[in-house]
């Protein structure tokens, strides 16, 4: 893997160039960003050193036999970029972030290519993401394991079967937004417990940040760590209790069935 093409320099794919480099997994001449927007590509030189192109046939014919090619478009832009890489060795490893396209859609193009699909969610913007990948039976376990080296880069990766990623969708894809409605509720409900909404807001954040770096750094479940902090008879046991009463677990579990009911409409 000695070069890496990176198709759409969106938020995403900016992303995925940034932590490349920062890692040190490539070098800045290493990586190169096509785009149709010349004046991004130029920040983005100026800044982190990339090589870039408006020309997709160039990039392409650049690559090197055991580069990889990273799809990072829009799916609705899919068919018309699979047009333009007729001339795409069958050696490049294809990497598709493209939401809900299926890797069935590239091999129809390029049989003979190793191609991963890959769900990675909006943290995986600061480094702090979590990404799946799924391969076809054209991947080598070398290959998957350099393409994990790259989205690991941006957070955790793991590898799964494609028929695993719209219960990954549900979880990890949506999930950030369960997150944040947390937040939302959680700020909400201390202003109509009579905090201010700066102080309110301030601390839900933090919260919810701290806590989740305690579950990553103390190695426990979030059970185990639920458990910690819940003494009995407590202010925390009587919060737990409510959720319990409410069946809280329960509305959790509808609301990933619909967003993974949702993600199999949409693929």
């Amino acid at each position: 893997m000695s070069k890496i093409t990176i198709i759409g320099a969106g938020q995403m794919g900016s992303a995925i160039a940034k932590g490349l480099v920062r890692s040190e997994l490539f070098s800045p001449d290493s990586v190169t960003l096509f785009d149709l927007d010349e004046e991004k590509l130029r920040s983005l030189n100026q800044e982190f050193g990339f090589a870039y192109s408006t020309s997709l046939s160039g990039s392409i014919a650049e690559l090197d036999d055991d580069a990889v090619l990273l799809v990072a478009v829009k799916p609705q832009n899919i068919s018309e970029l699979l047009s333009q890489l007729s001339t795409l060795k069958q050696s490049i490893t294809i990497v598709s972030i493209a939401a809900g396209t299926k890797i069935e859609a590239f091999e129809n193009t390029f049989p003979e290519n190793p191609v991963v699909r890959v769900m990675p969610n909006t943290p995986t913007q600061i480094g702090k993401g979590a990404s799946v990948l799924a391969a076809n039976d054209k991947c080598s376990k070398e290959q998957i394991a350099q393409v994990e080296a790259i989205f690991k880069t941006l957070g955790t990766a793991i590898t799964l079967s494609e028929d695993k990623l719209d219960a990954v969708t549900a979880l990890s894809g949506s999930g950030p937004a369960y997150i944040f409605l947390l937040t939302e509720a959680m700020t909400e409900a201390a202003v109509k417990l009579g905090l201010d909404a700066k102080s309110a807001e301030e601390l839900a954040r933090q919260t919810v940040y701290g806590s989740a770096n305690l579950m990553i750094g103390s190695g426990e479940s979030a059970g185990k760590l639920r458990e910690k902090v819940t003494s009995p008879n407590g202010t925390t046991q009587a919060a737990l209790e409510k959720f319990a009463e409410l069946d809280f677990k329960n509305i959790v579990l509808q609301a990933l069935e619909a967003a993974k009911n949702r993600s199999q409409e949409l693929t």
